[in-house]
């Protein structure tokens, strides 16, 4: 296996109204530094948020990412809560965000899958716990930043099976005062199982993610996976579907969501990958999509 270094951007967009009456619109713009060697992978991602909805929602948090390029770990891959309506005081942390006539807020949690430097469909979905609505706003700036290590322990090439194991961790960078993150730390732990049989590939993922609680919040620890088929058309071509679904950090539905997908070899290069998105739970965002490129050294 060469050593090789690529690097890798992109542009995801979801929305949804996760259980209330307005839509919260998500974009998420990640800049993915990647090296590879042996066996190793190493990445860094420094994303770009921007948030505009109801007030209520945070931005997305760490998520999974095969090795195909599709981001997994269902709607559960980021979590996000402001104001749990059982929480008393909310206004006192967050008094720009509006509250009932007894003065408790409502509550959104969001959560979806992260881009990474090959693609990143579903960025946020979330279900609103009840309470009041926001007033809509708009906030944009740095998002958590996220590094991953993944590791090949098996290749066996004459039999098509594969089978890698990654780590993450994402550090509190965003502004968790203006909701772009939940300011603490994250980790996560995933394999991804390969087989390949002719121009066939599956792929499943299982995966735990291990979250910090925001001040006054409690989360679960989750489980995330994914279901994937990929077809390959050409040697430079290959389309494919995702299935994932993720627990909900709190006491709220499960995300579900499907994904189909495109990537395309331009040159020896330059990777490019579009894809889609259609959620079917609360949780998960009613759709969206995205565009990512990558660049091999």
């Amino acid at each position: 296996m060469a050593n090789r270094f690529s690097v890798g951007t992109a542009a995801d967009f979801t929305t949804g109204n996760y259980g209330g009456t307005a839509a919260t619109d998500i974009w998420y713009v990640p800049f993915t530094a990647r090296y590879d060697k042996g066996r190793a992978s190493f990445r860094v991602t420094v994303p770009y948020v921007e948030i505009t909805g109801p007030g209520n929602v945070l931005g997305p948090g760490i998520g999974g990412v095969t090795a195909s390029g599709l981001a997994v770990g269902g709607s559960g891959a980021a979590t996000v809560v402001v104001c749990d309506e059982e929480v008393k005081g909310c206004l006192d942390k967050y008094p720009d965000r509006g509250g009932g006539e007894n003065g408790d807020a409502g509550a959104v949690v969001a959560s979806g899958s992260r881009a990474d430097e090959m693609a990143g469909p579903g960025l946020t979905g979330g279900i609103s716990t009840g309470g009041v609505s926001f007033i809509r706003t708009s906030q944009a700036g740095l998002g958590d930043v996220v590094a991953a290590f993944s590791y090949n322990l098996i290749d066996h090439t004459a039999s098509g099976t594969a089978f890698d194991i990654t780590t993450r961790i994402k550090l509190p960078t965003a502004d968790d005062s203006r909701f772009l993150g939940s300011g603490r730390v994250d980790y996560a732990v995933q394999g991804d199982l390969y087989q390949t049989i002719a121009k066939w590939t599956f792929v499943a993922t299982l995966g735990y993610r291990i979250l910090g609680d925001p001040s006054g919040f409690t989360f679960q620890n989750v489980l995330f996976g994914a279901a994937s088929l990929g077809y390959r058309l050409s040697p430079n071509v290959a389309l494919g579907a995702s299935y994932t679904t993720g627990q909900s950090p709190v006491r709220l539905q499960d995300g579900r969501d499907v994904t189909f997908y495109l990537t395309r070899r331009i040159t020896d290069q330059v990777r490019l990958n579009v894809y889609g998105l259609r959620g079917f739970s609360e949780r998960s965002p009613d759709w969206g999509g995205g565009v990512n490129v990558r660049y091999v050294f």
